[in-house]
């Protein structure tokens, strides 16, 4: 089974990869999902989130908001949806 096996009519994914991100062949098969509708990344690596982030447009993804949230105050780690 695959993303790309979604059968739903309007799907909806969460991803919280490791700080590595997602890999290409997750964002292969994410934009593979006819029937995918919302996808949410929640990252803890921003440089990650802009590797992946650059790769997801690339394949007709749209970023239509970014947040952050300080999950470690006291810390330089961010969260980022």
């Amino acid at each position: 089974s695959s993303i790309a096996d979604l059968s739903l009519e309007r799907s909806v994914v969460v991803a919280d990869p490791p700080r590595k991100g997602l890999g290409e062949d997750v964002i292969r098969e994410l934009a593979a999902a006819q029937s995918l509708r919302l996808f949410l990344y929640l990252s803890c690596g921003f440089e990650a989130f802009c590797k992946d982030a650059e790769a997801l447009l690339l394949h007709g993804f749209k970023l239509t908001e970014l947040r952050s949230y300080d999950s470690f105050p006291g810390t330089k780690h961010l969260e980022i949806l």
